[in-house]
């Protein structure tokens, strides 16, 4: 997964009891987390906190190395081993199918996962969660559609190509959508995380253990 957090300091502006960061920040973000189209709205948010801050939002798939400061924040599936590294906060979620309403109207009374068409993710993502854990659950398993831009996925979605697994969370960022949900079980993947990651000698850096703090602030307030 490439996520990442670079920020490149310009200056500090006193304001009252408090400094505003000025510069450039990367801001984390999972590919998976694109499906909800609302990047730019916790951007916004952060911009009210740091107004002098130059926010980028990136999302991909390779791993950067934190600990050599090729970034300083990023959004990961799994929680750090490395000593150097240090988990900020994590947020355990639901995940749950949704399909469109033109689909759930098609499906028999009684369905299962074989009954439901999906759009997944195509190579070189194909490994990535829910391909796998689709895979175990329906024999010969093939997509309705596939794609590598999750945006696209989830326009799919919405236009009743299949079913997508999202994650069940509420918080000011969620676009509404028209998406309906389905009493599908997925096993072991009813349940993951997202964690918060930094580099232990960053967060020594006022200006990322600011972003650090909001961010992870946000993270907590996130209902599951």
């Amino acid at each position: 997964m490439r996520e990442w957090m670079t920020i490149h300091h310009f200056g500090m502006e006193p304001c009252k009891n408090e400094y505003r960061l000025g510069g450039h920040a990367r801001v984390p973000g999972r590919r998976r987390d694109a499906q909800h189209e609302r990047g730019g709205a916790p951007a916004a948010w952060l911009r009210t906190k740091q107004p002098l801050l130059q926010l980028e939002l990136l999302c991909g798939i390779s791993y950067l190395d934190l600990a050599r400061g090729e970034a300083d924040l990023a959004l990961r599936m799994r929680p750090s081993t490395q000593a150097d590294l240090t988990t900020v906060a994590e947020l355990r979620h639901r995940n749950h199918v949704v399909v469109a309403r033109s689909l759930l109207a098609k499906l028999p009374r009684k369905y299962g996962p074989a009954d439901v068409g999906w759009v997944a993710w195509a190579p070189p993502y194909d490994q990535l969660p829910p391909n796998p854990q689709l895979e175990q659950m329906i024999t010969s398993f093939r997509p309705t559609f596939t794609s590598d831009n999750p945006l696209i996925l989830r326009q799919a979605a919405e236009a009743g190509l299949g079913a997508i697994v999202v994650a069940n969370v509420r918080h000011r960022f969620v676009r509404p959508s028209e998406l309906v949900p389905l009493e599908i079980d997925l096993g072991e993947y009813n349940e993951s995380s997202v964690y918060l990651v930094c580099a232990k000698s960053a967060l020594d850096i006022p200006r990322v253990r600011i972003v650090a703090e909001l961010l992870a602030d946000e993270l907590r307030k996130t209902r599951v």
